[in-house]
């Protein structure tokens, strides 16, 4: 993974939740919700941890997860996605042959719903996912979490994952909250809030 390069950015994420896990409890937890147990074909988007050095190593029964006291592993995620143009001219194509099929000289907002999710489901079973791993160091004593990537998507996924694996919820602070922990003076940053930009 992009690890070994050290060329990455991280971004930090938080839990509350007291975490004293050995590495082998982790390990378990690791493997219990790894992409390989959670895989299933007919999902269009399937997520779950992989060892750090995947695809090397599949599986966390052999996999090393311990630096130094921290824990570094990944996530992968598959996602089955359409062509928006493909899609389209495939669209006008069953309109047209839904139409003639049912005799119809115009297509409801029904019929037009109808036909997209027939032509979703059978082009996402058909396509090959797209695939990303998401770098994860774990560090309890700190209760932080700095993952190599994160939108949404990504955060929706490993604030499940995290639920699943460790019962912990993991969240990310915002900037505000990040200059109140550094100064400590919850004045301060009320006083900030209020500025508008002609007050400075």
């Amino acid at each position: 993974m992009g690890l070994i390069s050290g060329s990455l950015t991280f971004f930090r994420l938080h839990f509350q939740e007291a975490l004293k896990l050995s590495n082998r409890e982790i390990q378990s937890a690791l493997e219990q919700y790894s992409f390989n147990n959670l895989f299933e074909e007919e999902k269009f988007v399937n997520y779950g941890f992989v060892p750090f050095d995947f695809p090397v190593q599949t599986d966390f029964l052999t996999a090393e997860t311990d630096f130094d006291g921290l824990s570094v592993f990944g996530v992968r995620i598959d996602e089955k996605k359409v062509n928006k143009k493909y899609f389209d001219i495939e669209f006008e194509r069953m309109k047209n042959a839904f139409m003639q099929e049912n005799g119809k000289t115009y297509l409801t907002k029904t019929d037009k719903e109808f036909i997209k999710n027939a032509l979703n489901t059978k082009l996402l079973k058909n396509s090959l996912p797209s695939t990303s791993i998401v770098e994860v160091i774990l560090n309890q004593d700190e209760k932080c979490i700095y993952v190599s990537a994160l939108n949404t998507k990504v955060m929706d996924i490993l604030e499940h994952l995290f639920r699943l694996g460790f019962e912990i919820a993991v969240y990310r602070e915002s900037m505000v909250e990040n200059v109140r922990k550094k100064t400590g003076n919850a004045k301060l940053i009320d006083d900030m809030l209020k500025l508008t930009p002609y007050n400075f």
